[in-house]
């Protein structure tokens, strides 16, 4: 049994009334922001916060200041207000502290223990473990974690999320040092993750891809780019996810012509594909892209010495439903004349070729 116990009821199923009670709830956060006077202008949403002392939702941005108030209430009067007054009429389901004020490990951990049905966790890249450990602990709703540039993180945190927050969808989390094994506590612990977001993570290797690829199998956006991934990740995505639509392999210099080979037929509705910087390829995986994967809308082919006009001319006659396309810096193989066909066969499209955008 979860920490909310058997009775607790989500906030979209709960009456909250009005009188009183309620008022002193408003009462109390209108005491924050008048202590915090010149601090931040959170007074614009006062009359919205009573409203929803009384039953009505607040707005994504009236709910991410009540937010940020009560953060700087707990740095500044820790012992003279209390979070969980404050919050009793409120139940806050988004926390982003990328846009406001600085706050501390603890400040963090205060907030999740009085906001157990949040779903949506954006922590400053400041965050430590201690943070996203309270996270774990005392919200088991979340379903979206963003932990963008959180270098403090160590693999213990992550591997938290994956016994404490079962529900993530995603999970996004760039140039962190945390290794393959933080990545498939993750991985066994949410099950139901459909886009995970790793790029940069110079640790992340074959292992931590394999163990998502077996444990996610509803993945659609996967996001490696810069992460040490040989053919084995590609396979076995192929053989885990036949419902990626999106992948991103940028810089992953190791991949081979067979793995996009195998990455193709097996994900036949990919319709967005970075294979930007992996300089192993050649027309090969191009032409498999375009025949296996007829939908794709976006791709990119930057930086790959390999193609040829023999890919230039597949995408014109193959990809109905391309919009985008990024084939520049493929030196000296990849004509002007192949991209002006291009441009021809499919108006519609964008193409980034040397310096110039060409758009039809």
């Amino acid at each position: 049994m979860s920490r909310l116990g058997a009775a607790a009821t989500p906030p979209e199923k709960r009456h909250v009334g009005g009188g009183r009670e309620a008022l002193g709830g408003f009462e109390t956060i209108r005491r924050l922001i008048e202590l915090l006077t010149g601090r931040y202008n959170g007074a614009i949403v006062c009359t919205r916060w009573r409203d929803a002392s009384r039953g009505l939702p607040l707005t994504r941005k009236e709910e991410q200041t009540l937010v940020q108030v009560l953060v700087v209430a707990h740095e500044d009067l820790p012992n003279s207000i209390s979070l969980s007054t404050a919050l009793r009429h409120h139940d806050i389901l988004n926390i982003d502290l990328r846009l406001g004020v600085d706050c501390s490990d603890a400040a963090v951990a205060a907030l999740a223990r009085v906001c157990p049905f949040l779903r949506r966790v954006v922590l400053d890249d400041d965050a430590g473990d201690e943070a996203v450990v309270a996270i774990a602990e005392s919200c088991p709703l979340v379903t979206e974690v963003d932990l963008d540039g959180c270098t403090n993180l160590t693999g213990a945190a992550i591997s938290a999320l994956g016994k404490g927050c079962r529900r993530v969808t995603t999970f996004r989390m760039c140039d962190c040092a945390i290794g393959d094994d933080a990545i498939i506590d993750l991985a066994v612990g949410c099950r139901n993750l459909q886009v995970v977001a790793l790029y940069g993570c110079s640790c992340v290797t074959d292992r931590a891809v394999a163990a998502i690829a077996a444990n996610c199998r509803g993945l659609v956006d996967i996001n490696v780019s810069s992460c040490i991934i040989t053919d084995a990740a590609l396979t076995s995505l192929a053989r885990g996810c036949a419902s990626l639509t999106c992948v991103d392999f940028d810089n992953c210099c190791e991949i081979t012509d067979s793995a996009v080979v195998t990455l193709s037929a097996g994900c036949p509705n990919l319709a967005n594909v970075n294979l930007t910087s992996c300089c192993f390829l050649s027309d090969a995986a191009v032409l498999s892209l375009c025949k296996h994967s007829r939908r794709l809308t976006r791709l990119e082919l930057c930086n790959i010495g390999n193609l040829t006009d023999v890919s230039v001319a597949a995408i014109a006659s193959s990809l109905p439903n391309l919009k985008e396309l990024h084939i520049s810096s493929c030196p000296g193989r990849v004509s002007e004349a192949a991209v002006a066909a291009l441009r021809s066969a499919r108006p519609g499209a964008r193409v980034h070729f040397g310096e110039m955008v060409c758009s039809g």
